[in-house]
């Protein structure tokens, strides 16, 4: 049944997308409170 296994992989994605949000709220919150290392380079990656 290949229906499932897309729906399977549907939802894994989007439960990956709400936990990678997650973490970027967090990550922005973060450099929202302390100031960036200098050592960090900015992820581009992002969009």
């Amino acid at each position: 049944m290949p229906q499932k296994s897309r729906q399977n992989r549907n939802r894994k994605r989007k439960a990956t997308l709400k936990l990678v949000k997650r973490m970027i709220a967090r990550d922005e919150q973060e450099e929202a409170t302390k100031p960036a290392p200098a050592g960090k380079e900015p992820h581009g990656n992002e969009a």
